[in-house]
């Protein structure tokens, strides 16, 4: 049996059993790292545990955005839901540090999405969707 539980500050999922890893061999730190001291394993995923105990798994922690007011969003679970619609290709969710969250949108396809590159080659426009003039 897995104990599963949703940390509230970030909306990572941790695990906890008898069957899950149990730490590095000989290698506290990196231990530390990924087992908190009562055993619950961070496995990097965001989610949603409900009620009844299932386990829907929204985002990977790392690419959480965190907006100017405190607020973290998954970027995969909008840029999914965009993408659903036959007219959009290829999305990135932006606004790490802004004051709110915005979007780029492409409507004819290419190679798979490389979130620093296109923040850098669009830099300029992802400051002009974020300004609180935009």
């Amino acid at each position: 049996m897995v104990a599963l539980r949703r940390r509230t500050d970030d909306g990572e999922i941790e695990i906890l059993g008898p069957n899950v890893f149990p730490g590095y061999w000989r290698n506290d730190g990196a231990t530390g790292e990924v087992l908190d001291p009562g055993g619950w394993l961070k496995t990097g995923d965001t989610g949603i545990v409900d009620d009844e105990g299932f386990l829907q798994v929204t985002g990977r922690k790392k690419e959480l955005i965190v907006t100017a007011g405190g607020t973290n969003v998954a970027p995969a679970v909008l840029e999914d839901r965009l993408r659903a619609n036959p007219l959009i290709s290829e999305c990135m969710v932006v606004g790490d540090g802004r004051p709110y969250i915005a979007c780029l949108v492409t409507l004819t396809p290419t190679l798979k999405l490389r979130r620093n590159v296109v923040a850098k080659e669009f830099a300029a426009d992802i400051e002009a969707l974020c300004s609180p003039a935009g």
